[in-house]
């Protein structure tokens, strides 16, 4: 964010929500930050870009979730933390998911137990995602080691492999799934996961769920039965800044 932008938004913010920021103490901080919230979305209200029902949820998950910070860790330090998230979630909180997350990010910046990690970079790789990615996202960090199996159909021809379809992963919970490929990339270039396709998980766990990834492929994409096609195995896993991302959002 400019800074000279953020000075602009900050002086145009009213005074007793100014003064709430900057003193946690005076009242809740997240009456303050949702007065905030209230200032900077108002005039994409008035355009139609949001809607009422958008704002006003926003604000009350932000006003409810910050009850739940001890009054010890709120820290209104982050305050430019707090106003970049509102200020990119701006485009995106018709979706009620979207809501969610943002919300647990702004609330998160003023939370001593979690601030210090948060850049604004957290909220800049927020702006980017649209709700599958987020969904896919979430998966990922609830599973087991916050990684998925995944695989893509090759063929082996001349010393060298053909990549016959897009990669698809099997969810700790649930079941197979294909068409992620936009996903992924998206995830990947924002550096939230890392894609492998020259390592593999060795459990007998995951041996077995490579076997179940070969065979709904090939079911999939019938026309790749022949002997020469293969399974070129894979994972999927949180990166180091998406984990910390992650715990900021969904928790």
């Amino acid at each position: 964010m400019d800074p000279n932008h953020f000075i602009d938004m900050y002086n145009a913010l009213p005074e007793n929500t100014k003064e709430a920021l900057l003193n946690p103490t005076a009242q809740s901080i997240g009456d303050a930050m949702g007065g905030a919230a209230k200032f900077i979305l108002t005039p994409f209200k008035m355009l139609g870009i949001l809607s009422d029902h958008a704002c006003n949820d926003f604000k009350t998950r932000i006003n409810n979730k910050s009850k739940e910070v001890p009054l010890d860790n709120r820290d209104p330090s982050k305050l430019g933390l707090v106003l970049k998230a509102i200020e990119e979630s701006r485009y995106q909180l018709n979706e009620d998911l979207l809501r969610e997350i943002y919300a647990n990010l702004v609330v998160s910046s003023v939370d001593n137990r979690k601030n210090n990690k948060i850049t604004p970079r957290y909220a800049t790789a927020l702006s980017q995602l649209g709700v599958d990615d987020v969904r896919f996202l979430q998966k990922l960090y609830f599973a087991e080691s916050h990684n998925f199996p995944c695989g893509r159909l090759i063929s082996k021809r001349d010393g060298g492999s053909l990549i016959l379809t897009e990669p698809a992963y099997y969810p700790t919970n649930g079941s197979i799934a294909v068409r992620i490929a936009e996903t992924l990339d998206i995830l990947e270039s924002l550096g939230l996961i890392k894609v492998f396709f020259d390592t593999w998980l060795s459990s007998n766990i995951y041996l077995q769920k490579y076997s179940e990834i070969e065979g709904f492929l090939k079911n999939f994409h019938p026309s790749y039965l022949a002997n020469n096609v293969e399974l070129e195995k894979g994972y999927i896993k949180l990166s180091d800044f998406g984990l910390s991302l992650c715990s900021c959002i969904f928790e």
